[in-house]
C-alpha cells in the first residue's frame, strides 16, 4: 500500500513555558499581548521578587504606651473628618506625650495615646465651624498644633484651644522658614503669611505679616505645601510657587504648571522628595518643576473621573483611597453611601520600586501617617457597616485580612494566544507548588475550568484541552498566599 504523505498529519510541537517572575497588571495594554506571566487584574495581593504573595490588611487600630502596654485606639463615638497628630513634648514629666486630635466639624476631641488608660478631652463645641490643615509648631517653648478653619487660625496648646484674633480664615497651612503661609480658598484668593516666628500674629505690616493675591487663571487655590525652599500652592488646575525667605519685600511669586485635569486637594502629600497629587487624569508625581504621571496602567480600573479621596505618605509608599471598577460585583461593606461615595480601595504606591498594592473591599478615609516612639502606623477610619463596636478606628497591617476574616487574594493574566494566533494550541498541563490553599481557574475561549489545589503540594493538573486564547486566574482566602514559577505545557501544530 503506498501512503500520500501530504495526508500525514504533523506532528505537534510541544512548548514548555515556565513563568519565572510574575509581574504587576498593564491594564493599559490590550491584554491579547501581554505574555502569562503579566496580569490584567491584581487585588488584595502582590509582586514581589517575581513572586504572587499576600498583601495588606486592615485591623483595629492600636498602640503602645510609654511603658509598653499596647491598648486599642478609639474614637469615642466620633464620626471624624479630620485627624491630625499632635507632637508634644511634656516639659514638666520630661516625656514625650503625642496625642491624636480628631473633629467632626462640630467638637473636637484629643486623644492621648502614650498613657497607660487611653482618655479623651472635648475642646470645642461649635455648628458652623469646618476644619482644614493642621502642623505641628514649636512656640514659645511648647509644641503646639496649629489649626486651619473657617472662623480663623486655632492654636491648640496641650488642652488649650484659642482662636487667634484678627487671624485670616483658611482652609490650607504650611510652615516655611517660621511664618505661618495659609490659604483662603474660594473666597478670596490669596495666600496669607504671618510674622516670622509668631504663628498668633497676622497683623499686615512691612514688619510683621501680609497677604499675596492669587488670580484666577489655575481656578480655586485650596493647598500649600513647603517644599524644597519654597512654597507651592496647589489651584483647581495649576500650581504656582512662592520665593519667600526672610524679608518679605523679595517674596515673588510666579505659575510653573498648569494641569488639563482638576487637582483633588486632599490627595497632594509630600513624599520625601517628591509630591505626589491625583486629577482628574490620573496620578502624579511632582519635583517642584515639573509633573509627571505614574501607574498609567490601572487607568482603566477607576470608575469615574472624580475615584480618588485622600493621599498620605507611609513606609516609603504613597497611599491614596479611591473609587476602582473591578468589573465584578461590590463585595459586602462596599456600597456607597454619603459619606464617602468615591471610595472602595487603598492603593499603595511605592516610591522606590514603583510596584502598586491595591486593598479591595473597605471604605476608608482620614488616612493618618501616625510617627511615634516605637515606629510609624498608618491609621485610618472605617466607614464600612461592619458591625463591630469601637473597630472603626482602623490600622493598616500585613495580615491579609479585615478584622481576621481573610481577603479574596486574586491574580488574572490576560486572554491570550500565548504568541501563536495562526495555531491550533492544546493545553497539556500546569504544574504548580501553592503556599496556600488555591483556586486556579483557566478560561479558554470562553469557557471557564476550576481546579482546587492544596497548600504546600506540587501538582500536575492534566487539562487536555484545544484553545485559541487562554487566561490563567489565581485566587487564594489564605493568610500568606505565594505562588511561584508554575510551567504551562502546551502543543502547537
Amino acid at each position: 500500500m503506498i501512503v500520500n504523505s501530504s495526508t500525514r498529519t504533523p506532528r505537534p510541537t510541544r512548548r514548555r513555558m515556565r513563568l519565572d517572575r510574575f509581574r504587576q497588571p498593564r491594564a493599559d495594554v490590550e491584554e491579547n499581548i501581554l505574555s502569562l506571566d503579566t496580569a490584567k487584574l491584581m487585588y488584595n495581593c502582590a509582586v514581589k521578587n517575581g513572586a504572587i504573595v499576600s498583601s495588606y490588611g486592615i485591623d483595629k487600630a492600636t498602640y503602645q504606651t510609654n511603658s509598653g502596654e499596647t491598648y486599642q485606639l478609639r474614637c469615642y463615638g466620633l464620626v471624624p473628618t479630620k485627624t491630625w497628630q499632635y507632637h508634644r513634648y511634656d516639659n514638666k514629666t520630661g516625656e514625650w506625650d503625642d496625642r491624636i486630635v480628631m473633629t467632626d466639624d462640630e467638637s473636637i476631641i484629643e486623644v492621648y495615646i502614650n498613657r497607660s488608660v487611653q482618655e479623651g478631652t472635648s475642646l470645642h463645641t461649635s455648628t458652623v465651624l469646618t476644619f482644614g490643615d493642621a502642623i505641628n509648631y514649636h512656640y514659645d517653648d511648647k509644641d503646639v498644633l496649629i489649626i486651619a478653619s473657617s472662623l480663623g487660625i486655632y492654636i491648640l496648646d496641650d488642652t488649650h484651644l484659642t482662636l487667634v484674633e484678627n487671624s485670616p480664615r483658611v482652609v490650607s497651612i504650611c510652615k516655611h522658614y517660621e511664618r505661618i503661609f495659609g490659604v483662603s480658598g474660594a473666597t478670596s484668593p490669596r495666600v496669607w503669611f504671618s510674622a516670622p516666628m509668631q504663628p498668633d500674629n497676622w497683623e499686615v505690616s512691612y514688619d510683621a505679616g501680609g497677604y499675596i493675591d492669587i488670580d484666577h487663571t489655575c481656578g480655586r487655590p485650596y493647598k500649600v505645601v513647603s517644599f524644597l525652599d519654597y512654597v507651592y500652592v496647589f489651584c483647581e488646575y495649576g500650581v504656582y510657587r512662592i520665593t519667600a525667605y526672610s524679608n518679605q519685600s523679595e517674596f515673588s511669586m510666579r505659575r510653573i504648571l498648569v494641569s488639563s485635569g482638576m487637582i483633588y486637594p486632599d490627595t497632594i502629600t509630600v513624599c520625601a522628595d517628591k509630591i505626589m497629587f491625583c486629577s482628574e487624569e490620573g496620578v502624579f508625581v511632582f519635583d517642584g518643576v515639573d509633573a509627571y504621571k505614574v501607574m498609567d496602567s490601572y487607568d482603566s480600573l477607576r470608575a469615574k473621573k472624580a475615584s480618588f479621596g485622600q493621599g498620605c505618605y507611609y513606609d516609603s509608599k504613597y497611599v491614596v483611597t479611591a473609587l476602582l471598577d473591578y468589573g465584578e460585583p461590590l463585595s459586602e461593606g462596599e456600597p456607597h453611601d454619603r459619606y464617602n461615595p468615591n471610595v472602595n480601595s487603598i492603593i499603595l504606591y511605592d516610591m522606590r520600586t514603583k510596584e502598586v498594592e491595591i486593598v479591595k473591599g473597605i471604605k476608608v478615609d482620614n488616612l493618618l501617617c501616625f510617627k511615634g516612639r516605637n515606629g510609624a502606623k498608618l491609621y485610618m477610619f472605617n466607614r464600612s457597616p461592619i458591625g463591630i463596636e469601637n473597630m472603626n478606628y482602623c490600622q493598616l497591617d500585613d495580615s491579609g485580612a479585615l478584622y481576621g476574616t481573610r481577603l479574596e487574594k486574586k491574580w488574572v493574566s490576560g486572554l491570550t494566544d500565548v504568541g501563536y494566533p495562526d495555531k491550533c494550541k492544546l493545553l497539556r498541563s500546569i504544574t504548580l507548588t501553592p503556599k496556600g490553599d488555591t483556586k486556579m481557574f483557566v478560561t479558554l475561549d470562553g469557557d471557564r475550568y476550576r481546579y482546587d489545589l492544596k497548600g504546600g503540594y506540587t501538582r500536575k493538573v492534566p487539562v487536555n484541552r484545544r484553545f485559541d486564547k487562554m487566561s490563567i486566574e489565581f485566587r487564594c482566602y489564605e493568610s500568606e498566599m505565594s505562588i511561584t514559577s508554575p510551567v504551562i505545557v502546551i502543543d502547537y501544530t
